[in-house]
């Protein structure tokens, strides 16, 4: 067994060191060779912490339409074919419609959200350029605790400004506020701390890349039924083309536009192709 000194002077110190590089780089540098990264794929977009998601009905029409979808690609017993059906295969498909509209409705309703709420990437990529401009600027005006401001300052926030005797800290609260200003709270201790947020904002803008913006949400959202399709048939889809206009085809194609038909109006998306196109061939 391990006696104290091994566990500081070996693994101890190295956990010691590891622990103190994570906190001071964070997790983004741990993994920055890693690059580049893709929203929507290897992290979340930027969302606000109290962003809602609203909720999107399907209709019966919509509900029949997907169905039939599936069971054109045989993965679902339809009820209605037969005039006796056991009380299982009623249980199962009532469960696999519940599954569907469930799932569907869920993938219909975070994408809307995300249309609401997520930023968009130009933006975040601006505002982080600005921010960083900023934090210089404002790094640049602090006065440094050995010129007479930072001095004043210090001295005013310890109280050894004041000249009366009964003005002035007792000696063992003056220990605690200069201790206080040295790792809180003055200007070394903010300049420490600008430093480490900077690292951070490099780390965000270097997570963001230069790329071009990809459509994230609609892959989210094709990726989010891919996955449905998957519990209910066992496999990932699959999409073919049509020779002529190169749209894409199949159960699964028409799986997807009949979801997004029942999407508000002002979030109906022109084409989803491509999307579709990629999830298919890069399953994730």
């Amino acid at each position: 067994m391990p006696c104290a000194v091994d566990l500081v002077f070996g693994g101890g110190w190295r956990w010691i060191v590891a622990i103190s590089q994570l906190v001071g780089g964070g997790h983004c540098n741990r993994i920055s060779d890693r690059q580049p990264f893709v929203i929507g794929v290897d992290f979340k977009p930027p969302m606000p912490a109290g962003w809602f998601i609203p909720r999107i009905k399907l209709s019966a029409d919509v509900l029949k339409k997907l169905m039939g979808c599936l069971d054109r690609a045989g993965a679902v017993a339809t009820i209605y074919a037969e005039e006796t059906v056991s009380d299982q295969d009623l249980y199962s498909d009532a469960a696999d419609g519940l599954e569907l509209q469930n799932g569907v409705t869920e993938a219909l309703s975070f994408y809307v959200g995300a249309c609401l709420f997520q930023p968009e990437e130009k933006k975040v990529r601006d505002q982080i350029k600005l921010l960083k401009t900023r934090i210089a600027r404002f790094t640049a005006q602090l006065p440094h605790e050995k010129e007479p401001v930072g001095k004043f300052i210090f001295d005013t926030y310890t109280g050894e400004s004041f000249l009366p005797e009964h003005l002035r800290p007792s000696e063992p609260d003056l220990i605690v506020l200069q201790e206080a200003w040295r790792q809180q709270f003055g200007f070394i201790a903010v300049r420490e701390t600008l430093k480490v947020m900077e690292r951070y904002i490099l780390a965000a803008e270097a997570c963001l890349g230069k790329a071009k913006p990809r459509k994230h949400r609609v892959l989210s959202l094709v990726r989010n039924l891919a996955s449905v399709w998957q519990t209910l048939t066992g496999k990932w889809p699959k999409s073919g083309r049509d020779p002529l206009t190169f749209a894409q085809t199949g159960p699964f194609a028409d799986f997807v536009r009949t979801a997004a038909s029942s999407l508000p109006e002002d979030f109906r998306i022109p084409s989803l192709d491509a999307s579709i196109r990629q999830i298919v061939d890069a399953p994730t």
